[in-house]
């Protein structure tokens, strides 16, 4: 049953979507930020690492 009502209600996003955002009409061109995906990728690494690892490497919480 869950599904379905999300599937509703995506359905009724697209189609609101469709109906009421404009196209566009003049595109320029855009860059790619190197320097921040390479930020935001070695951030995410760490704090992954930090969260998969943490507990191996003694930074959990520990009991008395």
């Amino acid at each position: 049953m869950l599904f379905w009502v999300a599937a509703g209600i995506a359905v009724l996003a697209f189609t609101g979507y469709a109906v009421f955002v404009p196209s566009i009409t003049q595109c320029s061109p855009g860059r790619i930020d190197v320097v921040g995906i390479i930020g935001l990728a070695l951030g995410l690494v760490g704090v992954l690492i930090a969260v998969s690892r943490g507990g191996e490497w003694g930074w959990g919480i520990r009991e008395p």
